[in-house]
């Protein structure tokens, strides 16, 4: 049952994620540099959970924001 919540918990992070990233963060630059949330999001899953899990989510992260990316751009 933790796993199952943990997991969950860790979906939801993504979403929230990928919502602030594609909305709110793309818009802003810091000296011509865009800020990217993700890599901090799968940075900390990393050193909280094991590698397995960070590259796990690491990978469905940027699969969400590759296919996202690629509908606003056309």
């Amino acid at each position: 049952m933790k796993k199952f919540l943990v997991g969950m918990l860790v979906i939801i992070t993504i979403i929230i994620a990928v919502f602030f990233q594609i909305n709110i963060l793309n818009k802003i630059t810091l000296f011509g540099a865009k800020a990217n949330i993700g890599i901090v999001l799968i940075v900390g899953i990393g050193l909280m959970c094991d590698k397995k899990t960070g590259g796990t989510v690491g990978s469905i992260y940027g699969l969400i924001m590759d296919i996202i990316s690629r509908k606003i751009a056309r």
